[in-house]
């Protein structure tokens, strides 16, 4: 993949979807990935409420319930 802001090729990215255009951001994890910071001066920066964060190599598992200690 190829990060849209500074153009390098990396194999994981974090990916920013927009509901309201349907574009697709994908942005690497040398500095860029903190949307929208590398975008605040232009539309998709100011449009900042519409988008969402879609990694799909991010597992996602329940995370384990906290247990009470039996007195005995």
């Amino acid at each position: 993949m190829k990060c849209s802001y500074c153009g390098s090729e990396k194999k994981k990215m974090t990916i920013w979807w927009n509901e309201r255009t349907g574009e697709i951001l994908f942005l690497c994890f040398r500095g860029c990935q903190h949307f929208p910071e590398p975008f605040r001066d232009t539309e998709a920066g100011e449009d900042w409420g519409n988008w969402y964060r879609i990694d799909p190599w991010i597992k996602k598992r329940p995370q384990p319930r906290l247990r009470k200690k039996r007195p005995f």
